[in-house]
């Protein structure tokens, strides 16, 4: 069973669970009144999430291969897959564009904003990463996949970056990105086996894999709580993907995750089945 798809799926497949359980009272009659539109890149690009800060400024998260062009900016990539992070203007301008990347593949697959207009990245990556600022991410091994988190300041460059270490040659991503109103920093996503954050480990109890949550610090990156939000049963008659989660955040810090499923997941002490190809919750 292959263990991860490319983020662009699992947007759709969010979508695609919005549309089902809107309601027709929510429809639009009238045609919105667009202020801008623009191209997010070109080639071999899918765009990852997007977060607008309080002055109106808009940041993509997007991954690439080859080369893609941003708003006028070509980037080309280091290997086989790279990330990056654009910030927009609020008449659409690019205001600065980041690579993320290395000779194997990387990823950058959500972006969230504070109050102060810090961006903070997460994704995979596979081979060591430079980054400005006298910062890099780690990797010594080929073995797995590793978790990144780097909070850009609102000029672009990168303040802090925390990762995952290797745990049981463990897949990880993170797919899903926010903050709290006290400034702190939620992160979710993919793991099998398990996930080591500094001295902190997690490993989850069925080898088919499941999702961490994270809580960083937003100043300095350092690691508040890890555990484990769900993981999945073998079931024989399920087959498919698992999709990374997508979270936010409540005004007391409660936290909601979003994700589709094919496999059984565990909550706690509840067990969700599905009912068709793949369910959403």
């Amino acid at each position: 069973m292959p263990l991860f798809t490319p983020f662009i799926r699992q947007s759709l497949s969010l979508l695609a669970c919005f549309c089902v359980t809107g309601s027709a009272a929510f429809a639009q009659t009238t045609p919105p009144a667009w202020l801008s539109a623009r191209a997010v890149g070109v080639g071999s690009a899918f765009q990852g999430g997007a977060a607008v800060d309080a002055a109106g400024n808009t940041y993509e998260a997007g991954t690439f291969s080859g080369t893609t062009t941003v708003a006028g900016t070509t980037l080309t990539s280091q290997g086989d897959y790279d990330g990056y992070l654009a910030k927009y203007t609020p008449t659409g301008t690019l205001a600065w564009v980041r690579q993320i990347g290395s000779a194997g593949r990387d990823n950058a697959f959500d972006v969230a904003v504070d109050a102060a207009g810090n961006a903070y990245v997460t994704g995979g990556f596979t081979s060591s990463i430079t980054l400005s600022n006298n910062l890099s991410l780690t990797s010594t091994t080929t073995a797995g996949k590793r978790l990144f988190v780097v909070r850009y300041s609102p000029q672009g460059t990168p303040e802090w970056a925390q990762q995952s270490t290797p745990a049981n040659a463990s897949l990880l991503d993170g797919s899903g990105i926010a903050t709290d109103a006290a400034g702190d920093v939620y992160v979710t996503g993919t793991v099998s086996g398990g996930i080591t954050i500094g001295t902190t480990s997690v490993n989850l109890s069925n080898p088919e894999g499941g999702a961490f949550l994270a809580r960083l610090s937003g100043a300095t990156g350092a690691l508040q709580s890890l555990t484990e939000a769900f993981r999945y049963t073998n079931n024989p008659s399920a087959s498919g993907a698992l999709y990374g989660p997508r979270i936010a955040v409540g005004p007391a810090g409660e936290t909601f995750l979003m994700t589709t499923f094919f496999q059984s997941p565990v909550l706690g002490g509840t067990t969700f089945t599905t009912r068709a190809d793949g369910m959403c919750w």
